[in-house]
């Protein structure tokens, strides 16, 4: 029937036709014809309404969709009878769809609506402006139309239909008054967001930025994007020509502002007001960057700026760091893109700099750039601004404005400010000015100009400057530079920073320079210049000088020997008159302070340094420069000035020229071993004949400090003769030379060497009858002093016990006798210390007193890890453990050092003040001692005032097994004893349910405790030698299952483990208390009650260590080899295992772990356990009630296990042959039966 219509209309090319056959049908209840019906009419309306191309058959029709239809049916539709036609096609269609599936209209109309707006909103409009009117809205409901509106506008691809947009949204319906729907209400909402979309849109369309309502709506909550468009709107501005005034700029970034307020709130306001003040500042314009200026603060102190009064100073200002920085980034870029100074983005790059008012470093450097480019342009260099700022190591700049002009080292202030505005090494101005006046050095000499070049360096000789020295050393070599004393200081200083290869030319040349400079001063001041010989010419000497920086050591020895004349020395020497000189020395001494030579005489320089000296102040008297020097200084300065160039002579020919120089030098001695003993030590050194110095040592004072000069002079003079290299001896303190040369003697058959070593005894004989004479007279407590000086052991217990006392007086003569004898302080400072903790019986605040008092801390602490060591063995013990007082005082003496203890002191110290109020009878050295368990040392003192103390403490302290306690720890102590101690209740329960009453007072700590100390106080409750006495098994078991759900309940909770760490969680502990309550219910089996009541002692024992294992496999093992090496039968471990089986374990079992436990026992030659049999008794009877096991007819074990598990022991030849003898003959005696 439905192919009838269809030939008809294919065949007479007439859809009325076709159309009027199916409505016959329907009329005659022609059932399923409704839907071919309406593609009729769709077809009807297409071809003669639509107009569309006749050639289009109904089958095409029929295979399109329905979007498809629609949007072919009104792609035929005029502009002008688009509305019209809205009515005729696209309202009816819609409803002729909506027949067949509700809602399918809306979808339709929706997916036509969004397709159509992608890429024009005109028609959309038409739409929504014909929805206006309720009777002839083609879209009613308002939610349709909201919805619409929305996603047409935000589907729009197009930047140019903002004005549509805008219409449709004008066409919409405003939000009515009263309650709305959550949908309607949230659609209302999207409007709102519309609108603000719209009015951005059209700003951003007002300063020449197009875009669409989608890329608003995405990038609304972009940052990045929303950075990206407020930068493109600005830049735009700053491009526009003719340039924006100041009102425009004003009008921009109020829109700006308006922009961000109402969408792009994911940028705050101060981000647009950098923009926009950047995008001033980047305008290439100086009136765009004042105006960018007055949107900033220009200096820290904005309070200090001058306040204006129009709408464009009112607007919030950018803070002055972000400022500085918009300033610098703008300058920069202006400065790199300039040309040359003259370049008009310089112009705009100071323009910027100078906006920021206050000093700021960043700043200065730019303008210090800018600066430089003129210099630079002074000296002649021309560089691109770029290339200047990208030159790393700008000394080159200094160096291209040195080569470009010929003249321009003299301009070396000119250059010096050149490199501080390129900021030549950073802010470093001295490495600045010393690379600067280097290159400068150079130049000049170069050029030949010695005076800017002996210039610049001694004024980077002054400044210390080390790279200036190989200038330094050309200069001196200048034949043409005629100062010879600015050659020694030039020599001098490169001598000092020199390299290797160079020193030994460097030091001879400065050597001849001031060996001609002595002549001349020595000739002047004995006025024998008409006697003295000197180099000819100045620059002789000149050119000397320069062949010895560059010649070998032959040529410069032959040089100085040149300047050499013995005859002038010999008269020189005659000039001093020894008489004359003693005299002058001894009218000096009337006067001396230190005539007696009771303290080391020193240069005033080194008075701080050295204790209890005798200041030389005459050295420190400069009034002799001005006027007329003392004879005996005079005398001095003619024999220090011969000494220096006979030894600087001697020094350069290498020894060829010798000069007699002993008289000269005891005579310097003697005037200044009193006043400088360095220096009268010195001269006495450099004396030919070492024995020539007792000339001067033997008229010296008989005191301490004469001798000990005179035993380190022959300690230093052995050193020397020995050869030994042990060190520098020098710096070596003056008493560890002597001893050193007193203990080690050098031996061999030096005859030179033993006879100072004579000399050495000699003096130490004297110093030491001297010394000890005056210590040990002193004393007057009956000490041996002839045992003192042969017994060395003697001699250190007497001093060491001399430290024992409370007697200062005695005491610092034992710490002045431990010096003397080179005895450690610190153990006389241990000794005294461990006397105040042991045997002194002073308080331990007396002794903190006393310990401040000697400052004994600090010197022990020298050596902590001695000090600790001592502390513990001999102070430790001494302290009771409940002196918590003295603990805390022991414990912060050791503050800093390592102990053996896991707790260090200072840990020590924090636990013992808190534990001291809160447990006073404590004993704290049980209490951190691992041997002991805590809780059992703490228990005693534990009570209710001071349970929560020391569980706060708990962390602090450690357990036996090596960990921290925890809160949790503490609680089920005091659980356990407040469960037991009778002290806390009224009476002793008697009953089973007074015993659970007492558990249920303990509910608030148990509440407290983790799955692992709950599992511990039931067991120290129900498990232990006490509740087998006073608990009947019920009530055990009711308190087990107490636990038990307790345990349950929290674990339904899934609370989490302890803080430490625990993996121990509440089903564990509830794992436990089930089995608890299984082993409890297995002691009703009849075996266990018959082995409670038994009248054997032994048996009751097993019964209760059975008991107390609570069922724990390894401990039921343990009993059943007990039961074994006691002798029990076979039979009676059966029925312990058939009441609770043991994994993998049978009789047999027990019987082999005994027996190898028997064995091992027997190679370790230790008995089975502390008080049993012998172990050939312990074996016989196992092996006894094996072999009456076996007779009876028992199956458990077979006697020939026993043979097979000893026949290994047997034949191991490493055990005693006598104990393996036993062994079989016993098993011959007793299985003999069993062949």
């Amino acid at each position: 029937m439905l192919i009838e219509p269809v030939k008809l209309r294919f065949f007479s090319r007439l859809v009325n036709n076709a159309k009027q056959l199916v409505k016959l049908a329907m009329d005659r209840n022609v059932k399923n014809l409704e839907r071919l019906y309406d593609d009729f009419v769709t077809m009807e309306t297409m071809v003669y309404e639509c107009y569309i191309s006749d050639s289009i058959s109904f089958q095409d029709i029929q295979r399109k969709s329905n979007i498809d239809k629609l949007q072919l049916m009104m792609s035929h539709s005029s502009e002008e009878c688009y509305v019209k036609n809205l009515h005729r096609w696209l309202v009816p269609f819609l409803s002729q769809c909506a027949k067949y599936k509700p809602n399918d209209g809306t979808g339709l109309l929706r997916e036509y609506m969004v397709t159509m707006a992608t890429q024009d909103l005109s028609r959309c409009l038409k739409i929504f402006e014909s929805s206006m009117e309720q009777s002839k809205a083609i879209i009613r409901d308002e939610v349709d139309v909201l919805s619409l509106a929305l996603e047409c506008c935000y589907t729009c691809e197009r930047s140019d239909q903002l004005n549509l947009a805008t219409k449709i949204f004008e066409s919409l319906p405003m939000r009515p008054q009263g309650d709305l729907s959550a949908q309607l209400s949230s659609l209302h909402d999207s409007i709102d967001s519309l609108d603000k979309h719209i009015q951005v849109a059209q700003i951003l369309e007002k300063h020449d930025v197009s875009c669409c309502l989608s890329f608003i709506t995405q990038s609304e909550n972009d940052p990045v994007e929303a950075k990206r468009l407020i930068i493109k709107l600005t830049r735009i501005a700053a491009k526009r020509l003719p340039a924006l005034r100041k009102a425009q700029w004003e009008t921009l970034l109020e829109d700006i502002m308006v922009i961000q307020s109402k969408v792009y709130r994911c940028i705050n306001k101060e981000t647009c007001y950098e923009i926009f003040a950047q995008s001033l500042l980047c305008s290439n314009s100086i009136d765009n960057i004042k105006l960018a200026g007055e949107k900033m603060e220009r200096t820290q102190n904005p309070d200090s700026m001058r306040q204006s009064s129009d709408n464009w100073n009112k607007l919030v200002r950018i803070n002055f760091n972000l400022a500085v920085c918009l300033v610098l980034s703008a300058a920069r870029e202006y400065f790199n893109a300039s040309v040359n100074l003259l370049d008009s983005n310089m112009d705009y790059a100071r323009a910027c700099l100078h906006l920021i008012h206050d000093a700021q470093t960043e700043i200065q450097q730019e303008l210090d750039l800018i600066a430089a480019l003129g210099l630079l342009d002074d000296f002649g260099v021309s560089r691109l601004p770029l290339q200047v700022r990208l030159e790393k190591d700008r000394i080159k700049l200094i160096q291209v404005a040195l080569d470009v002009k010929p003249s321009n080292y003299k301009n070396s202030q000119k250059l010096l400010k050149l490199g501080e505005l390129v900021r030549v090494s950073g802010e470093d101005t001295e490495m600045r000015n010393g690379r600067i006046l280097k290159l400068v050095t150079m130049e000049a000499l170069q050029k030949k100009d010695f005076c800017t070049a002996y210039s610049t360096c001694d004024s980077l000789i002054t400044a210390g400057y080390a790279d200036i020295w190989p200038e330094c050393k050309h200069l001196a070599e200048e034949q043409h530079f005629g100062d010879m004393q600015a050659k020694v200081k030039l020599l001098s200083f490169a001598l000092t920073y020199c390299s290797i290869d160079l020193i030994d030319s460097v030091m001879k040349a400065k050597l001849f320079l001031e060996v001609k400079i002595l002549y001349d001063k020595i000739s002047s001041e004995s006025d024998s210049r008409q006697e003295s010989r000197s180099i000819s010419t100045t620059g002789g000497a000149l050119q000397q000088t320069r062949n010895i920086l560059t010649s070998t050591g032959h040529k410069t020895k032959a040089a100085v020997l040149a300047v050499a004349d013995s005859d002038w020395w010999k008269k020189m020497l005659k000039n001093i008159d020894p008489l004359q000189l003693q005299q002058e020395v001894t009218s000096l001494e009337e006067d001396d302070g230190n005539c007696h030579m009771t303290k080391q005489g020193c240069h005033p320089f080194y008075e701080s340094i050295i204790e209890n000296c005798y200041s030389n102040k005459s050295e420190a008297d400069f009034s002799s420069v001005l006027g007329s020097r003392p004879p005996v200084q005079q005398t001095a300065q003619l024999s220090e000035n011969l000494l220096q160039t006979a030894k600087m002579e001697e020094t350069v020919t290498e020894g060829k020229l010798a000069k007699p120089c002993t008289e000269v030098l005891v005579q310097l001695a003697d005037i200044t071993v009193k006043k400088d003993l360095t220096l009268g030590l010195a001269y006495l050194l450099t004396l030919p004949k070492v024995t020539d110095a007792d000339r001067c040592l033997l008229k010296l004072p008989h005191t301490a400090l004469s001798l000990e000069l005179a035993m380190y002079y022959y300690a230093l003079q052995l050193c020397r003769c020995a050869k030994n290299n042990d060190g520098d001896i020098y710096q070596k303190t003056p008493l560890d030379v002597t001893m050193s040369m007193l203990q080690n003697h050098p031996g061999g058959g030096d005859q030179s060497i033993s006879e100072l070593y004579k000399k050495l005894q000699y003096y130490n004989g004297q110093l030491e009858d001297f010394k000890q004479a005056e210590t040990l007279k002193s004393l007057g407590r009956g000490i041996d002093i002839g045992r003192v000086s042969h017994d060395p052991e003697y001699k250190n217990e007497t001093i060491l016990g001399l430290a024992m006392t409370l007697d200062e007086h005695v005491y610092n003569i034992s710490i002045s006798l431990a010096e003397k004898y080179k005895i450690p302080l610190w153990e006389i400072h241990i000794n005294h210390l461990e006397f105040l903790f042991t045997d002194s019986g002073l308080t331990t605040q007396e002794i903190e007193t006393r310990v401040k008092k000697l400052d004994l801390e600090k010197s022990l602490k020298s050596n902590s890890d001695k000090f600790s060591e001592r502390m513990h063995t001999y102070v430790f013990p001494s302290i009771e453990g409940t002196d918590h007082s003295r603990l805390v005082y022991y414990y912060s003496l050791l503050h800093g050092c390592q102990t053996q203890d896991k707790v260090s002191p200072d840990q020590h110290v924090k636990l013992l003040k808190k534990l001291k109020p809160a447990a006073p009878g404590l004993d704290y050295k049980k209490f951190m001692d691992s041997k002991h368990d805590v809780l059992d040392v703490i228990k005693p003192v534990l009570h209710a005032g001071n349970v929560h103390v020391i569980a706060k403490l708990a962390g602090k302290i450690p357990s036996k097994d090596g960990e921290n306690l925890s809160q949790s720890s503490v609680f089920a102590a005091w659980a356990t004893r407040l469960f037991w101690d009778e002290e806390h209740n009224k009476k002793s329960p008697e009953t089973t349910s007074d015993w659970i009453h007492r558990y249920e007072e303990c509910g608030d700590f148990i509440c407290k405790l983790l799955p692992q100390d709950m599992v511990k106080f039931i067991d120290r409750i129900t498990f232990v030698d006490q509740a087998l006495k006073q608990l009947d098994n019920e009530c055990r078991c009711e308190i087990v299952r107490r636990a038990l759900k307790f345990s349950r309940q929290q674990g339904g909770k899934r609370k989490k483990t302890d803080d430490i760490g625990s993996s121990f969680s509440w089903n564990e502990a509830a794992s436990h208390f089930q089995q608890s309550l299984s082993h409890l219910e297995l002691l009703k089996s009849e075996m266990l009650i018959g082995l409670q009541h038994a009248e054997d002692l032994q048996l009751r024992q097993y019964y209760q260590q059975y008991d107390l294992s609570c069922g724990d496999e390894t401990k039921l093992q343990s009993l059943l080899v007990t039961m074994v090496t006691d002798g029990q039968p076979p039979d009676l471990i059966d029925d312990l295992l058939e009441v609770k089986p043991i994994t993998d374990w049978t009789v047999l079992t027990a019987i082999s772990e005994a027996i190898s436990q028997l064995i091992q026992s027997w190679r370790e030659t230790k008995t089975l356990t502390e008080g049993s049999e012998d172990k050939m008794e312990v074996l016989r009877k196992i092996v006894i009630q094996v072999s009456e096991h076996h007779e009876n007819g028992g199956e458990q074990v077979h006697p020939e296990i026993i043979i097979n598990l000893l026949h290994p022991f047997c034949v191991d030849v490493t055990v005693d042959i006598q104990s393996r003898l036993d062994i079989l003959e016993l098993l011959k005696k007793v299985l003999s039966t069993w062949c």
